[in-house]
């Protein structure tokens, strides 16, 4: 097994941030389907967000038929206790996240909040083709690792050489494709098993000084 083997319990502190990634290895004989056709030991992807109107942090996701945004404490307990097999997380280290990044993140969670799950052949066809500097809030539908990378591209943290349906949730790994196309200056940590089985995901809140 690849994994770190390092385990956190997210428990009484901040451990994550608005922009951090979160790796899922889930439950189900499609899912492991996915994970030997993409050779990666994970099968989906959510990203830390945050709204301007609440202080809660939410876990934004392309999932079952739509893209969702849900408060982040109970969606981890529910995968921890009913979906994953392993969660793993992956913090940005540097630089730090602005002001103007979180609002760019809010506004684009509202965005795209309610578009329909979108992994068509088409997408499959185009991974290879090359970005053309647009964020994407406006396309029609999304894959779990493409609205991550779209988001990224729309904080700054991820340049726009490549098309957000080029990544995986695989893509996401330490020294995989989303390390080798991040943008100038920006450092994801290394991957962080969280313990799930004891996954007090307690307090998870928005710092005063973030947004």
């Amino acid at each position: 097994n690849s994994l770190c083997p390092t385990h956190l319990r997210i428990h009484r502190y901040r451990v994550v941030n608005p922009g951090d990634v979160i790796l899922f290895r889930t439950r189900s004989t499609l899912s492991e389907l996915q994970r030997i056709v993409t050779v990666s030991e994970f099968d989906h992807i959510g990203m830390v967000s945050c709204r301007e109107d609440s202080d809660r942090l939410w876990l934004l996701e392309a999932c079952g038929d739509k893209v969702v945004c849900l408060p982040l404490v109970p969606r981890m307990k529910a995968y921890a206790k009913e979906y994953a097999e392993t969660i793993a997380i992956r913090r940005f280290e540097s630089p730090e996240i602005t002001e103007k990044m979180l609002a760019e993140l809010a506004t684009f969670t509202e965005e795209v909040k309610g578009k329909p799950y979108s992994c068509t052949p088409g997408k499959l066809m185009r991974r290879n083709s090359k970005g053309d500097g647009v964020e994407s809030s406006k396309q029609d539908g999304f894959f779990c690792s493409e609205l991550v990378a779209a988001a990224l591209k729309r904080m700054g943290l991820l340049n726009r050489r490549m098309a957000n349906s080029y990544y995986w949730p695989g893509s996401y790994v330490k020294g995989a494709d989303i390390d080798k196309n991040l943008s100038d200056g920006v450092k994801l940590g290394d991957l962080i098993v969280v313990d799930c089985d004891s996954a007090e995901i307690g307090r998870a809140i928005k710092r005063s000084d973030f947004c």
